[in-house]
């Protein structure tokens, strides 16, 4: 038998020495074992608080300012990072709370983003995604205020504007029929002259030819003035219409949750089958290694 040989068939009776000697105290070893498990039921099942998952998504505040476009009411990112300030940091080490914010992140290509709470109940974190809600809603209203406000003073600007041109215009339209009657009596002054042969009558009759024109020249001016102020009348109104339309209730949207608060029956934490299996393995692992330190003992005694 060569020393190889020889080292393996060693080998061999160590592991058979062994086998018989956990053998040996097999109860001892199945009864800490058990002990373990015990213990990590009682944990488990009775001592550990249950944390249940409650999450939701948000879609970000915005202003719809067409069919298909949306402006965000605040800048996404910098409402997480508020968020994550507020709910996370501020809160880490507060070890009274019945409930965690365990996440807040950002959902990419999208106005969207995700809360994930964890509480001793659904109730709990339900009321505290509300609260979050409520935050979110409170801080979208200031600008809401603002922006509304800011359009409303476009808008009465933009009327001011329209009752000056409608009075320009009504100062023209005056000044047209002016000038319309003027030419009525510029007329009625041709044909009497142009019924005289007289020098001083045709001198007459020739100026007054060049004041009808003039007058009618002042006419077409006016009129041009008036067709500038229509365009620019109804430009304002157009104006108006659609600054209207963005503080319309359904053009402006406030944070919201997306469908609803998601909420499990069942506690995410603790994970019973895990603490379980460990507390099984660690009892297995204990007595075994207390199993072969106390025979070691007994032998070398």
């Amino acid at each position: 038998m060569n020393k190889e040989e020889i080292l393996i068939k060693d080998d061999e009776i160590d592991l058979l020495e062994l086998f018989k000697t956990l053998w040996g105290y097999k109860i001892i070893i199945f009864l800490v074992t058990f002990l373990f498990v015990v213990l990590g039921a009682i944990y488990a099942f009775v001592i550990a608080t249950p944390k249940y998952e409650i999450s939701a998504t948000f879609e970000n505040g915005y202003y719809k300012t067409s069919i298909s476009n949306k402006t965000p009411i605040n800048d996404k990112s910098s409402i997480i990072n508020t968020l994550n300030v507020k709910f996370i940091d501020e809160l880490k080490n507060r070890s009274d709370l019945d409930f965690k914010f365990n996440s807040i992140k950002d959902i990419e290509k999208s106005n969207n983003f995700r809360i994930v709470i964890l509480a001793n109940s659904n109730k709990i974190g339900t009321s505290k995604m509300n609260e979050v809600l409520n935050f979110l809603e409170i801080n979208d209203q200031k600008n809401i205020d603002n922006y509304v406000n800011n359009i409303k003073k476009q808008i009465e600007i933009l009327k001011n504007q329209n009752l000056n041109l409608e009075s320009n215009k009504n100062n023209f339209e005056i000044r047209i029929n002016s000038l319309k009657q003027t030419i009525k009596e510029f007329d009625n002054q041709l044909n009497s002259l142009s019924k005289k042969d007289d020098l001083n009558s045709q001198t007459h009759f020739n100026k007054t030819i060049d004041l009808k024109n003039a007058s009618n020249l002042e006419i077409s001016a006016i009129e041009k003035n008036i067709m500038e102020l229509d365009s620019n009348y109804f430009k304002n109104q157009s104006d108006i219409l659609e600054l209207e339309k963005k503080i319309e209730p359904e053009s402006i949207q406030k944070a919201h949750i997306l469908s609803n608060i998601v909420t499990y029956e069942n506690p995410v934490k603790p994970k019973k089958a895990l603490i379980l299996l460990i507390s099984c393995f660690v009892g297995l692992f204990v007595s075994i290694f207390g199993v072969l330190v106390w025979n070691a003992v007994k032998n070398r005694n």
